[in-house]
């Protein structure tokens, strides 16, 4: 951490050797790997502290990987997992006074982000099971997923397009007791997994919101509520009311 540029003449995995590449520099480090207990650690065997003054400190370091990275902002990534690249470059930079390019930064939140939730792929690969686990538990239940499948080797299974669920308890329970107006809205996915939210709101007999379907898609646009509201009325045996 003191920003000078290193030698390590000597790293056989058992014994590391490293010495100061500044001028007239007798810096060095000499350790060794010692099995202790259940663990092994390497022991500074002997040490020359301090550097000269000549010795030109430096603003990037070759040690300074994505991997060591992930290990010292994973928890500054967790609690904003879309923190920008350029405040991870700026805490490096305050902290140890050291440089880091861009593509170094994406890969280490990318790295972190994937270790925190996940490949995305393997993840909605995994929404095929909630269908099923859906369809089991709550019976006359509707979900459908739409995906494209991809002859890219480099993408493994489909790729997620959008999901419909209308639960059968809420379906019923608005068909049978509730007033006949429908709300529909829409928002905006912040989370990991960006999208648009569509959800189909009615109103209870104490005028509170009652949900009926919901659904994730790629965008908001005249195609995807098409294909929203045509499972709904499918649901609601409204056919007639919504292709008016």
């Amino acid at each position: 951490m003191t920003r000078r540029r290193v030698h390590e003449s000597k790293n056989d995995g058992k014994r590391l050797h490293a010495i100061c590449k500044g001028k007239e520099c007798e810096w060095y480090v000499y350790a060794r790997k010692i099995e202790t207990h259940n663990n092994t650690n390497y022991v500074v065997m002997n040490m020359q502290r301090d550097h000269a003054h000549t010795c030109s400190q430096v603003l990037d370091q070759r040690w300074l990987t994505s991997k060591w990275l992930v290990e010292r902002f994973m928890e500054k990534i967790k609690a904003n997992p879309h923190i920008p690249l350029a405040v991870i470059r700026q805490c490096v930079d305050e902290e140890f006074g050291l440089k880091v390019g861009w593509m170094k930064a994406y890969r280490a939140r990318d790295s972190a982000l994937e270790g925190i939730f996940g490949k995305a792929g393997l993840q909605y690969r995994r929404l095929f099971y909630y269908k099923s686990e859906l369809e089991r538990t709550h019976l006359d239940s509707s979900v459908h997923i739409h995906y494209e499948n991809f002859m890219d080797p480099e993408v493994v299974g489909p790729r997620f397009l959008r999901l419909y669920c209308c639960l059968g308890p809420l379906k019923n329970g608005w068909m049978r007791f509730f007033r006949s107006t429908i709300f529909l809205i829409a928002c905006f996915l912040r989370g990991m997994y960006r999208g648009q939210l569509m959800t189909a709101m009615g109103i209870d007999p104490n005028n509170g919101w009652w949900p009926i379907a919901w659904a994730v898609t790629e965008a908001e646009s005249y195609d995807q509520w098409k294909w929203f509201l045509a499972y709904l009325s499918e649901d609601l045996f409204y056919v007639n009311f919504f292709s008016k």
